[in-house]
């Protein structure tokens, strides 16, 4: 997905059902660019897709 341009977030099932709100604003974050840039960690990964740009639209 990555290399054909999609930004990709993955979070681990289990933060998902235990860390609902800390997922939510994390989820948010990347949606309104305060994320907006390669994150690897070990409870989450995002790769931000090349060249995109927020709100462009294609």
């Amino acid at each position: 997905m990555h290399a054909k341009g999609y930004s990709v977030l993955r979070i681990w099932n289990v933060d998902a059902l235990k860390e609902t709100t800390s997922v939510c604003e994390t989820i948010l974050a990347v949606l309104e660019g305060r994320l907006a840039q390669n994150t690897i960690a070990s409870d989450l990964r995002f790769l931000m897709a090349n060249g995109s740009q927020r709100g462009s639209g294609s």
